[in-house]
């Protein structure tokens, strides 16, 4: 925390300009009044700011020169937001190494371009700069590859140490994507399995209720089936006489010479058979 920088005032001063401070920075102001006896307490604070804010980084194409070993960086295209830049400080790599190569600690704006030498061509590199100010910093990356040699085949393939698992921009849509794909196949599953099974019961409730129905017959088509009718025969009924035991051979006549017998039985070498007597209807004459 800086400590209070205190200012005498006069007595009948109505306003005061402070000058000297910072660019974009904010200051807090408090009053106290003193007479004979002694001093007040202490104003509430009351916080301003200055204006101006941090450098802004210019577009790639406005502030990298590229050649075949050597790039120029043109710090005047850098936006100071109102405040002074105080110093910049540069340092890049090749892209698939590790180590940064720190130019200058401070390169101050009176140098209004840096060339960076001894590139190799037709390679890829990493480039960041800092710029500050009073009112703050302001980082930025850049990549840039050089140009190829005249008259010599030119192969800037862009490797990159880092392996992609570690590298959060792409590791983590991966795994929302992989995330909603799971989900949506779960809820298609869920849906799909819970209709198949009410399609199913629906499916099993009406076969049941069909046989039930093709089971079950109303009493009213009982009630109105007619009564089952009993046809007799018109013939002659046939009564077997019980007194019919004579028995006489096989075309044999009775001596008398009648043509009707009252009773007969016809034979041959191994059954018997009884004739019945014929029914006789007997008119009395009066």
């Amino acid at each position: 925390m800086e400590e209070w920088v205190t200012t005498r005032l006069l007595r009948d001063a109505r306003m005061h300009t402070f000058y000297g401070l910072n660019c974009g920075t904010s200051y807090e102001f408090s009053i106290l009044a003193y007479n004979d006896v002694g001093q007040s307490l202490p104003s509430n604070a009351a916080e301003a700011k200055t204006k101006g804010a941090a450098p802004s980084s210019p577009s790639q194409h406005a502030f990298i020169r590229i050649n075949v070993t050597s790039v120029t960086l043109h710090f005047t295209e850098w936006d100071s937001g109102s405040c002074p830049v105080s110093f910049f400080v540069v340092k890049y790599k090749p892209e698939i190494t590790q180590d940064w190569t720190i130019i200058n600690d401070r390169i101050f704006p009176r140098q209004p371009t840096y060339k960076i030498n001894n590139l190799t061509p037709a390679t890829w590199y990493e480039l960041r700069v800092r710029a500050q100010n009073d009112a703050g910093s302001t980082e930025a990356d850049y990549s840039f590859v050089t140009l190829p040699v005249p008259g010599q085949p030119s192969s800037t393939v862009r490797f990159s140490s880092v392996p992609f698992y570690t590298n959060l921009s792409i590791i983590v849509p991966l795994a929302v994507t992989c995330v909603i794909l799971v989900t949506v196949v779960v809820v298609v599953c869920s849906v799909t399995c819970r209709r198949h099974g009410r399609r199913h019961h629906r499916e099993n409730t009406i076969r049941m209720q069909k046989e039930v129905t093709s089971e079950s017959v109303p009493m009213t088509e009982v009630e109105s089936k007619p009564e089952p009718t009993y046809h007799t025969a018109k013939e002659d009924p046939y009564y077997p006489s019980p007194y019919a035991t004579s028995r006489i051979p096989v075309c044999e006549e009775r001596s008398s010479g009648g043509s009707s017998t009252e009773g007969h039985s016809l034979s041959d070498s191994k059954r018997i058979y009884d004739i019945p007597f014929v029914v006789r209807q007997v008119r009395m004459k009066g």
